[in-house]
């Protein structure tokens, strides 16, 4: 197949999980034989790098201009409509690129990854070309882009009526959910689908099936994510003060990789400073993948403390791969993705008290920790190897071109 995979952002230049898990899936389709091409944005304003993109990486699009944090009311409308205004006027001008590019390449099929800061209308192109769709959906954007709040409203209105209409007379065919919960919150709200599939994400980076050795083990808990509001920071800096109060001189840290905007950075500074337990927790700041992963290698346990909704949960894979034992929320997707008990430790989002049992349970049973581990290397050789993940790929791609029943995918159950 001739595929082209549209990715508002790619590594080097945007890093985060929807990115990353673009750029892997392109290579996996490329290694099963197909020809693809990944159209992405161009490096934005600033970025440089030492690294080169293959061939196979076109980038083509105008990103719009990102939005800002905001220190006041007033600023914070400012930013929304200078944001999502500039998406729809950098929309318009990515619809023309793409139109250009199909003037002189044709595609069996497009495969959307991320295309919220790209202009949805933008793949219109595809339509008008004749190029079916698979609409890879991994969070909220389509479901928002419908019902959209009024500043983000007043926001598409200022920047082009014409694209944002065009953007709502969009066929949404053939999707490809990233997990049964985010298909769910869509059919729930009456969102026009036609034939669906879950394809989650993979693992495909490299990592050693090894033994859990407590030995081996620095006394550190990590957790690596954007730093924001819906990580549930609050409830971890409870956690570790009710750990440190039962565990009285125990040796164990909590380590935290991610970079935020300026101000929720602050306020987590601050609540960590007057928490009684500053001596326990440490920013890390943004760190490259693989120095996550190699700390997480080492590391007594992951924590994943999302309390907003997470559609899959890479970083909980990311912890399966490297054999840390995790400990999760049970938001979104966690529990479809690992199992309660089995391969992941899970707790109410909101309970500290039972995010702090389970991690003195990691610092006090080093036998309970290995069962987890082990189970965890389990579970991705059956769901989550990128061999897997592009078999389902693939199918979900072939259906979209017509050539089989998605509806057979559609119920398609895991190993």
């Amino acid at each position: 197949m001739k595929i082209a995979l549209v990715s508002e952002y790619c590594p080097p230049d945007f890093s985060g999980g929807l990115e990353l898990s673009a750029l892997s899936v392109a290579h996996g389709l490329r290694r099963a034989g197909h020809d693809l091409e990944l159209l992405t944005s161009r490096f934005r304003p600033g970025f440089s790098s030492d690294e080169t993109d293959p061939a196979w990486v076109v980038r083509l699009f105008e990103p719009a201009p990102e939005i800002r944090a905001a220190r006041t009311r007033a600023e914070h409308y400012r930013e929304i409509f200078r944001g999502f205004g500039g998406e729809m006027r950098a929309g318009k001008r990515n619809l023309c690129r793409l139109r250009e590019r199909l003037r002189s390449e044709s595609y069996d099929v497009a495969y959307t990854f991320g295309l919220r800061h790209l202009g949805l209308a933008t793949v219109a192109a595809f339509e008008e070309a004749g190029v079916p769709i698979l609409w890879g959906i991994g969070d909220r954007f389509l479901l928002d882009y419908r019902r959209p709040h009024w500043q983000w409203r007043t926001a598409y209105l200022l920047g082009g009526e014409g694209f944002y209409r065009r953007g709502l007379r969009l066929r949404f065919n053939h999707a490809a959910f990233v997990s049964a919960y985010m298909r769910a919150q869509f059919e729930r709200e009456g969102f026009p689908l036609r034939q669906t599939c879950v394809v989650p994400r993979g693992v495909d980076w490299e990592y050693e099936e090894a033994p859990y050795d407590p030995r081996t083990r620095d006394r550190e808990f990590l957790i690596a994510c954007r730093v924001a509001p819906a990580k549930g920071f609050e409830v971890l800096v409870e956690a570790a003060r009710i750990v440190d109060d039962r565990m009285g001189e125990a040796a164990w840290t909590i380590a935290i990789a991610g970079g935020g905007d300026d101000l929720y950075s602050a306020f987590l500074d601050d609540l960590v400073a007057k928490s009684g337990v500053a001596h326990r927790i440490r920013r890390l700041g943004k760190l490259p993948q693989r120095s996550v992963l190699d700390r997480a290698s080492r590391a007594l346990g992951w924590l994943n403390t999302t309390t907003g909704g997470d559609s899959f949960g890479r970083t909980s894979i990311e912890a399966l791969s490297m054999g840390a034992p995790l400990i999760a929320s049970d938001d979104g997707a966690t529990t479809e993705v690992v199992e309660a008990g089995v391969s992941a430790l899970l707790y109410d989002k909101h309970d500290a008290s039972a995010l702090a049992a389970h991690m003195i349970t990691l610092l006090t049973e080093p036998e309970r920790a290995a069962s987890l581990v082990a189970e965890g290397y389990r579970l991705l050789r059956a769901r989550y190897r990128m061999d897997v993940v592009i078999e389902r790929t693939v199918r979900a791609l072939e259906a979209t071109r017509g050539t089989t029943q998605v509806e057979r995918l559609a119920n398609a159950p895991f190993p």
